[in-house]
């Protein structure tokens, strides 16, 4: 009688630890996701509610001067050099990884990841500049 109850015991230890595990790993892997892709728009203008739309329409178009309506985004999306404007066309518009991305270059993927976040942060910046000077 105890050994099927210190059985059941350790059972239900072992699942409750593999489901905690398996929920913060989750946890982890999505907010790596929300952090490698920041031109979704999570939060929109400060407003704190959660803004989520389908944008699929807007990168059908190779051309990623047409992704934006702003004219400033608009501009700098299309004053990048080819290979960034490569690097954002594929993990943005066809959702390829660093890896599948630096195959096609034959560049590293460190190289792809770290110029993928400068573009994106360049990008950021024309944009903060857009909103001073209004």
């Amino acid at each position: 009688m105890f050994k099927s109850f210190y059985a059941n015991v350790q059972l239900t230890a072992y699942l409750s630890k593999s489901l905690h595990w398996t929920a913060v790993d989750y946890d982890q892997k999505r907010r790596k996701t929300g952090e490698d892709q920041p031109l979704i728009l999570d939060n929109l203008l400060g407003s704190g509610t959660p803004y989520h739309e389908d944008y699929g329409h807007v990168f059908e178009s190779e051309d990623v001067s047409s992704w934006s309506a702003d004219p400033k985004l608009s501009e700098a999306l299309k004053n990048l050099t080819p290979s960034q404007q490569q690097i954002l066309i594929g993990y943005y518009k066809h959702g390829q990884s660093n890896k599948e991305i630096a195959e096609q270059m034959k560049v590293s993927q460190q190289a792809v990841s770290r110029m993928r976040l400068l573009t994106i942060r360049h990008l950021r910046k024309v944009m903060d500049e857009g909103e001073r000077d209004v």
